[in-house]
């Protein structure tokens, strides 16, 4: 007696295979700085400042919203996905665009870069983790619930209640 789980049959295999190798792809796609066009010049103020804060700032304000393709990751790959993408926002190369530091000193250009880079990476992992932990789970109960309908249709098959 094979269970409905056992029931797939070869070529649906496949399908699932190749959506999975498909999905993992577009997941952990390099992600991209998308900048706002209307902040990319520095105000005075700000050059004028501690750039490690301003660096920061802009950091916050060109984020992406990833957080589709993070659920993704922890839904189709579960702990594993969580893990292989932590370490990849972990030392992933983030690109400071260049129409923030073009007016900088060097000194300004490296104290802005530092602090972009580490709040644009803080971020990254924070909202990659909150995100793919949940399709993790969301992979628990799915998983959880067609195994025990399987259970129970055995169980129903059988004659026992």
């Amino acid at each position: 007696n094979e269970t409905p789980l056992g029931q797939i049959k070869q070529n649906e295999m496949k399908a699932v295979r190749f959506i999975i190798v498909l999905c993992s792809t577009v997941l952990f796609a390099q992600d991209s700085v998308a900048v706002n066009s209307k902040n990319t010049q520095l105000s005075d103020s700000m050059i004028n400042s501690d750039c490690f804060y301003a660096g920061q700032k802009a950091a916050q304000n060109d984020i992406n919203d990833t957080k589709y393709r993070d659920f993704g990751s922890g839904l189709l790959l579960s702990v594993f996905g969580v893990g292989i993408g932590y370490i990849k926002h972990s030392f992933n190369d983030i690109e400071v665009p260049n129409s923030y530091t073009a007016e900088l000193s060097d000194k300004e250009k490296f104290e802005f870069e530092n602090g972009y880079k580490e709040t644009y990476r803080q971020i990254r992992k924070s909202s990659f983790l909150n995100a793919s932990m949940a399709g993790a789970y969301c992979q628990v109960l799915i998983l959880g619930g067609v195994f025990i309908y399987a259970v129970y249709v055995e169980l129903r098959d059988h004659g026992i209640n």
